[in-house]
């Protein structure tokens, strides 16, 4: 079963991915540039992961799904609340971030996403020295 700990660390893997917390000490969001992809309850027990997805496997998900829903507190068309109950496998939830994360970027301006490529690319060309 995927955990908390997982989960931040994959969303932190994407290219200019950043976390904040500007609701509470327990709600930490992950962004691109100034967007929101991910938002991880960190003190509920099972924890909680809601993600931005296309509407059609937005759906599809939630039929196929009992611990997918729509997103609490967000837009329920284009956001879902995974609870983090292990009936999901981890390569769903990181196949979901990813997806997230993509639709976030392309959302972005071209000049926010250009940013974001330069620093991954240095971050990657950093790495390897």
């Amino acid at each position: 079963m995927i955990t908390i700990d997982e989960i931040r660390a994959h969303c932190l893997s994407k290219p200019g991915a950043w976390e904040d917390l500007p609701f509470d000490d327990v709600t930490m969001t992950v962004k691109v540039g100034k967007k929101i992809f991910a938002i991880i309850s960190t003190d509920s027990d099972p924890g909680k992961l809601s993600l931005k997805c296309k509407p059609m496997w937005s759906r599809s998900l939630r039929e196929d799904f009992k611990d997918i829903n729509p997103g609490y507190h967000l837009n329920q068309k284009h956001w879902n609340t995974v609870t983090l109950t292990g009936s999901i496998e981890d390569e769903i939830i990181k196949n979901m971030i990813d997806h997230s994360w993509e639709l976030v970027f392309e959302g972005l301006t071209k000049s926010e996403q250009q940013r974001v490529e330069r620093s991954a690319k240095r971050k990657a060309s950093l790495s390897n020295e």
